[in-house]
């Protein structure tokens, strides 16, 4: 009975160690199409074109250059010239990251310039 238990065992933590492998490749098999079906550049241009058209109470210019952002690009913040990382870009709203300690936050096209 302790030999059988044994291989038993054996065959459990084997397989736990290929699913925790197999997890691992999924996470970011998830990423590039989560990349490729949600942020391609068409539709970026397009939507931040439709909000700064919605602005016209207060026409403030924004960073032409920011149509041509993606995800992973880096931008100036433009309250304390801080420099993030563009981690996705949805509605015309960008999510950056400065540091670990701030952690990640939206910014519109008119709080961020590009470098």
């Amino acid at each position: 009975m302790l030999e059988f238990l044994s291989i038993v065992m054996l065959v459990f933590g084997i397989l736990q160690i290929i699913l925790f492998f197999k997890i691992w490749g999924m996470t970011n098999d998830v990423k590039k199409l989560t990349n490729h079906f949600l942020y391609s550049q068409k539709d970026t241009t397009e939507t931040i074109k439709k909000i700064y058209s919605y602005d016209k109470d207060n026409r403030r210019e924004y960073d032409k250059k920011l149509e041509k952002i993606k995800p992973n690009d880096k931008v100036i913040r433009i309250s304390d010239n801080t420099e993030m990382i563009v981690d996705c870009i949805e509605n015309g709203k960008f999510f950056c990251k400065a540091n670990s300690l701030e952690g990640y936050k939206w910014y519109s096209i008119y709080e961020i310039k590009t470098l």
